[in-house]
């Protein structure tokens, strides 16, 4: 919520996805011009993406955030950053290496 509200206010066009309506709806983040509960994989995967998409991927755990990752590692946007502990990046990483998911460098530009 609070980066939506940021983020809203420093001009970006913010769409929340989320499978939890509870947490995911207008009234508990109105500073989004997109409000979307949906399923998390099938909503990331058809949105728009492009140059100037910037994508923050801050799920409720690292199996979500790899299947999200999973769904945006090779798109063209211009940011793309995951929130976690190191631990939990080092596992997704070595397994999207390790499943030749995203090579090492095409890692290093999640921040």
């Amino acid at each position: 919520a609070a980066l939506c509200h940021y983020a809203a206010r420093a001009g970006f066009d913010v769409a929340i996805v989320d499978d939890r309506p509870s947490l995911c709806n207008a009234e508990r983040l109105p500073d989004a011009a997109h409000v979307v509960a949906a399923d998390i994989v099938e909503t990331v995967r058809e949105w728009p993406k492009g140059p100037e998409t910037y994508v923050v991927i801050v799920t409720r755990g690292h199996k979500h955030d790899a299947v999200v990752l999973r769904e945006v590692i090779h798109a063209p946007v211009a940011y793309l950053g995951m929130i976690g502990s190191k631990r939990k990046i080092l596992t997704i990483y070595q397994e999207f290496v390790a499943q030749g998911i995203a090579t090492p460098e095409q890692l290093a530009r999640v921040h």
